[in-house]
């Protein structure tokens, strides 16, 4: 993605978040990224990426933000791109069946589905995130002790990548396997 298509547009201050650009009203400052908005005890500060270091906090009301709008197009190729790599993994694959997805959504349970889960009983439609499973993961065998180890299943690209990201045998899984992907003397 060398050249990027999509559009630049102007957010008011209010809606100002990491990752848009800022840019001093008076022009004293050429645009910087913005790293974060309303940390610490300043709602209206927001702190900015300068020469590689995050630095602030600055009034949030002395600059005006832009943000990026990539095209369809780009979002596209991201998404095929991230397919790509997941499935590159041995341990996942793409899921041939129709199936839904197997994760849980633990906002929408109550204590009854909690219980009931926990005696092994399969947990109400309510619960159950309504996509269409994409991929199959196996998940590592044996977690070090206390901790918890990802599910093995059929998950949406959402679930897989929280799944992979979120717990730490998972990640350490994925550091060996690059690791050995890496030619003799590559950074």
């Amino acid at each position: 993605m060398a050249h990027l298509k999509g559009t630049w547009k102007d957010v008011p201050a209010e809606q100002a978040r990491p990752g848009d650009m800022a840019t001093h009203k008076r022009g004293n400052l050429d645009p910087r990224p913005v790293v974060a908005v309303g940390v610490y005890s300043t709602r209206d500060s927001i702190w900015l990426d300068l020469l590689g270091q995050e630095s602030g906090p600055f009034p949030r009301a002395n600059y005006t933000y832009r943000r990026y709008v990539p095209s369809a197009k780009e979002k596209a190729d991201r998404k095929r791109e991230w397919r790509e790599r997941v499935l590159a993994l041995p341990w996942v694959r793409r899921e041939p069946k129709d199936v839904r997805c197997d994760a849980l959504h633990w906002s929408k349970m109550s204590l009854k589905d909690v219980v009931a889960l926990r005696a092994g009983e399969e947990p109400r439609d309510a619960v159950r995130c309504k996509h269409r499973a994409e991929f199959r993961l196996t998940s590592t065998a044996r977690p070090r002790r206390y901790e918890t180890d990802a599910t093995k299943g059929s998950y949406c690209a959402t679930h897989l990548g929280m799944q992979l990201s979120d717990f730490e045998p998972e990640r350490r899984r994925y550091q060996r396997w690059l690791e050995k992907q890496r030619p003799e003397g590559a950074l």
